[in-house]
């Protein structure tokens, strides 16, 4: 009689029936997640808004927040978002989903692309392994749901290095392969800038530097690749650098990169050793193994396949760690490496083989349990303190972290692989999907933007309301109340009104007294409707809000 885990064992071995698994599994973890998380501050809904008004102006090459240029990031995510909502949606709807399709392919792409690379680097079993650590892990659960860059800039790098990876192992040239390179490249240049040639190039690098030898750039065909390359990227940055009269490329490198690179951009700045510090919540729930891993693969870099995917992996982290500015979603691009040495370790046990004992495998269980813990209890504290009483999804958490506690307690009794599979499982359908789709959007009190929204809707009926905003600046609020929302000062906010420019306003309890009064000396009628508290979490305070109706 076969149990279940020897039932898994012939599913992610045998033809067509690992990807569909592995596809079903990704829609589990991200779909629900991507229709019922409310529009996020600030990137997800800038980016969005950007979109959608690409689809209002019939102008696809100049990128715009409202009137303002946003000369940040080239075109590609915006293209991929504008192409969504014109398949699955409306740019007049304020539904956030549609925007967020490009972020869910991304990930699920690149979970898929993670499986065929461990599969033929290593075997089908440690593919499986791979592709489920990368799946279930916390951060790509955040880019597969947020409308950003990175979850797409994923499975360019992932397809990228997968080319690269085949003419190194393979160490002969490979005509399909060398093109898919240069042409996943150019498409990451036109998503997130020099991010994917960073990636390469350190890899390269290294790659060369410690086989001594150039064999592996001349099996890339660097001449004709880099032609490709520029067909890919050269027509737009020619018609953007036209449109802004340069305006496009001094803003990115002034006015993004170079900060980024020479201090603590935004107010992100951190010392060296950050990402150490966050991998084990990131990469949760592969931290369980992720040290085992690495020391196996180094012990084992005189195998090509595992020397590829430690120079993937290393020098990139490295690179990340020594940028003064850090964000958690900049360490993504080496999640498919250390997600197949992850499987390569735990494919070098026998169906019968528990972890061993000894401090890393110690260490590595204890801060485990430390992050499941946090998450589970992380997600009970939010419905307690913002709702007064948990949610129904944080006390089913709190049950699976439970759980998954035991299972690593009691790991030493049966296959410590089959373990792995049983935790990336619940801990993906069971711990960080019900973070996005239940827990996160039932805290009333952090979607300012959301409760406006409604207020209108409900108040409002069938006429279109324009609101100007004073002392509430955030994005999300522009994305759901379309573009002709106004991000007001105070005296703008009144000329507005003077004008009749605007039907409502939403004003902050800082600003309220001041803008009533000069309402009423210039003889403007408002009619309150309703006062609004929340915490607005972009800048970390509790803030009151009036929304009123201008009466004609």
């Amino acid at each position: 009689m076969k149990n279940l885990f020897d039932l898994w064992e012939e599913i992610f071995t045998r033809g067509w029936r690992p990807w569909l698994v592995l596809f079903l599994l990704g829609c589990l973890f991200y779909l629900p997640g991507i229709t019922r998380l409310p529009p996020t501050d600030r990137d997800e809904a800038r980016f969005a808004q950007a979109s959608r008004q690409m689809l209002e102006s019939g102008n696809f090459v100049d990128i715009r927040f409202q009137n303002r240029p946003r000369y940040k990031k080239p075109i590609g995510i915006y293209w991929l978002q504008a192409a969504s909502v014109k398949v699955f949606g409306d740019p007049e709807d304020p539904k956030i989903w549609p925007y967020r399709i490009p972020s869910f392919l991304g990930a699920l792409l690149s979970v898929l692309i993670t499986f065929y690379l461990g599969r033929r680097f290593f075997g089908p079993r440690a593919g499986f392994l791979s592709a489920l650590l990368l799946g279930s892990s916390v951060l790509l659960h955040v880019e597969a749901t947020l409308a950003t860059t990175d979850g797409f800039l994923l499975l360019t790098i992932t397809a990228m290095m997968t080319m690269l990876g085949i003419i190194y192992v393979e160490g002969r040239s490979l005509n399909a392969a060398s093109w898919g390179f240069w042409l996943f490249c150019g498409m990451g240049v036109l998503l997130k800038g020099p991010v994917p040639l960073l990636v390469a190039f350190l890899t390269v690098a290294v790659l060369c530097l410690s086989d001594r030898s150039l064999n592996l750039v001349r099996r890339l065909h660097p001449l004709r690749g880099v032609i490709l390359f520029f067909i890919v990227v050269f027509p737009w940055f020619w018609a953007i650098h036209k449109t802004t009269g340069g305006m496009f490329i001094r803003k990115a490198i002034t006015g993004d990169l170079l900060p980024k690179l020479l201090g603590g951009h935004e107010s992100h700045g951190a010392p060296p050793g950050l990402y150490l510090a966050l991998i084990s919540v990131l990469f949760w729930p592969g931290i369980l193994i992720l040290i085992g891993a690495l020391k196996k693969g180094w012990r084992s870099k005189g195998n090509r396949a595992v020397r590829f995917l430690l120079a993937w992996a290393i020098p990139t982290w490295l690179a990340f760690e020594l940028i003064p500015t850090k964000l958690p979603h900049y360490i993504l691009p080496v999640f498919p490496a250390i997600s197949i040495l992850a499987g390569f370790y735990l494919e070098g046990m026998t169906p019968a083989h528990g972890e061993k004992t000894g401090f890393i495998s110690t260490l590595s269980r204890w801060i485990f349990i430390a992050v499941t813990a946090g998450i589970c209890l992380g997600g009970l504290t939010l419905g307690v303190y913002f709702n007064h009483r948990p949610s129904i999804a944080a006390v089913v958490m709190l049950i699976a972290g439970g759980g998954l506690v035991w299972l690593v307690i009691s790991s030493r009794k049966r296959s410590w692989s089959h373990t792995v599979i049983a935790i990336c499982l619940i801990s993906g359908s069971l711990i960080v999907m019900p973070v996005f789709t239940f827990v996160l959007p039932s805290v009333k009190g952090i979607w300012l933007s959301r409760e406006v929204f409604k207020t209108l809707e409900s108040s409002a009926g069938d006429s279109r309301p324009i609101l100007a905003s004073v002392g509430y600046h955030e994005p999300s609020l522009v994305f759901l109340l379309g573009t002709q929302t106004r991000i007001d000062s105070l005296g703008e906010a009144i000329k507005d009104m003077e004008g009749r420019k605007i039907t409502h306003v939403l004003v902050s309890e800082d600003e309220r007294e001041i803008l009533t009064r000069e309402a009423e000396k210039r003889g403007i009628k408002l009619r309150f409707i309703k006062r609004i508290r929340g915490f607005n979490y972009s800048k970390g305070r509790w803030m009151n809000l009036s929304l009123y109706w201008i009466r004609g």
